[in-house]
């Protein structure tokens, strides 16, 4: 499956280097500030599946691919989900 990517202008609205916009389980549109919780999906590296994560900054490399900071080390935002509260 390919990984989606987000445009230039999407980038701006969607997320910064501390915080990301997602859409609950409500269909409501939210801001998850960093540090936020991601739960690992699969074991790759040091990541371990059903382990939670503090996400520490967003980033957006190229081309408009989106990863997370965890514990100072870069991983594609595909390798977990994110954990909401209620």
């Amino acid at each position: 499956m390919e990984t989606p990517t987000i445009d230039r202008y999407e980038q701006f609205n969607y997320l910064d280097p501390f915080s990301i916009m997602v859409v609950n389980q409500k269909g409501e549109l939210r801001r998850l500030y960093c540090p936020f919780i991601v739960i690992g999906r699969l074991n790759w590296e040091e990541i371990f599946e059903g382990y939670q994560y503090k996400v520490e900054m967003v980033k957006l490399e190229p081309p408009s691919r989106i990863f997370y900071v965890i514990s100072g080390k870069t991983y594609t935002h595909s390798l977990f989900s994110i954990y909401l509260k209620g």
